[in-house]
């Protein structure tokens, strides 16, 4: 099976960059590699109808649904703009650790 591979991360701040919420941004609550689909918290809202029963009333609920990972970029407050990100190698107190940095910048993602 196919999964995709990619540098964003749960909790990670992503603009939109096509589609009916273009130009809008919000934080990564989920990466679904299977299908190829980012859930972004606020964004991309469904409306759902839910089954009631004797106890508890029917009702809608609105929900964010998948976007799709090629029409989402990080965003980066600093430069209010969109930026990719890479991965560098960066020694510190003589350890060598991975940094996510955006391209373009010096700053950590």
């Amino acid at each position: 099976m196919f999964t995709l591979k990619t540098k964003l991360k749960v909790g990670d701040l992503v603009a939109v960059i096509a589609g009916k919420e273009k130009g809008k941004q919000g934080k990564v609550m989920k990466i679904d590699k299977k299908r190829g689909r980012v859930i972004v918290e606020g964004l991309n809202k469904v409306k759902r109808h839910q089954k009631g029963n004797e106890q508890v009333a029917s009702k809608i609920i609105e929900k964010e649904a998948g976007i799709n990972i090629s029409n989402i970029m990080a965003y980066s407050k600093s430069k209010t703009k969109c930026c990719r990100i890479k991965k560098d190698l960066v020694k510190i107190e003589g350890k060598t650790k991975k940094v996510r940095k955006l391209v373009g910048t010096n700053e950590e993602y």
